[in-house]
């Protein structure tokens, strides 16, 4: 067996305290800016069975998240997508945040990107008489994040990267389905913010420079908690400090699709080539 696929468990402490240890994961293909990751697998620590406190920055800067409100804690869930754990939310108060720090840690105002596996099994919480909004990720200040969104007249849901420049900038995929895991990326820079699942679905809009850093970054929630809590799986998470090129985009969802048996399209062999066969030895091993 690949030793990237080996996985271990390690009780650690006392009083139910238990934390999820990957011996050996796959490493992302590209660390370049990277300024979180999270994994559902590894560096979760859990509390009266599976009640996370505190989730794990792998990316070396220590920005871990954490929720040590008993009641507002998401759930550690084994053998969900691909035999694999993930951090499941109730879509009614659960979250993970770092008020250690501010966004500014994580994304520059001008460039960032954020890839994530994740999946949605409803629509929980109203934003508005029209729109019902559940945010996966975001900052607490509402100006960075990842936004499902259904249409309570249509029912016709649709997932998003938003941006605020001093206006809403949103680059929006329709018909989006819940109960689907899938590779998502959003990204900003060159005055664009963008939006992909990697199967053909793509957009794009306007977008300044993010106007203010200094929330906090929070997972299965943002802005308006309340209003905005997500209900769903999360898998895994990458956050950078910059717009990654399309070619460093399509190694990471690949990565990320090999691990979690999802679709994403190869990236063409010269791209691979101009970062470097040596990742493309290592993903056919």
């Amino acid at each position: 067996m690949q030793r990237s696929r080996e996985r271990t468990g390690l009780l650690v402490g006392a009083l139910g305290l238990c934390m999820a240890i990957s011996t050996s994961y796959a490493q992302l293909p590209v660390t370049s800016g990277l300024t979180l990751h999270l994994r559902a697998d590894t560096g979760v620590q859990t509390v009266n069975g599976n009640e996370v406190i505190s989730w794990q920055d792998l990316s070396g800067n220590g920005w871990h998240m954490t929720n040590y409100a008993a009641a507002q804690r998401p759930s550690l869930v084994s053998s969900v997508v691909n035999g694999q754990p993930v951090i499941r939310f109730d879509g009614t108060d659960d979250f993970v945040d770092n008020q250690n720090t501010t966004l500014a840690s994580f994304i520059t105002a001008s460039e960032f990107t954020i890839v994530t596996v994740f999946e949605t099994s409803a629509m929980s919480q109203g934003a508005g008489a029209v729109f019902t909004q559940d945010m996966v990720l975001g900052d607490t200040a509402g100006y960075v994040g990842v936004v499902v969104e259904s249409n309570l007249t249509t029912s016709a849901k649709t997932l998003s990267m938003y941006n605020w420049d001093g206006d809403a900038d949103v680059a929006t995929i329709a018909g989006y389905d819940t109960g689907s895991f899938r590779v998502f990326s959003g990204w900003h820079g060159g005055g664009t913010v963008f939006a992909s699942t990697f199967v053909g679905n793509n957009s794009s809009a306007p977008s300044g420079n993010t106007q203010f850093l200094g929330g906090f970054m929070r997972i299965g929630s943002g802005y308006s908690a309340g209003t905005t809590y997500f209900n769903g799986d999360i898998a895994e998470i990458a956050i950078y400090n910059r717009a990654l090129s399309d070619a460093e985009r399509n190694l990471v969802a690949n990565r990320l699709a090999d691990n979690y048996a999802l679709s994403v399209p190869e990236p063409a062999s010269a791209a691979l080539l101009g970062l470097g066969g040596l990742f493309l030895w290592k993903r056919r091993r």
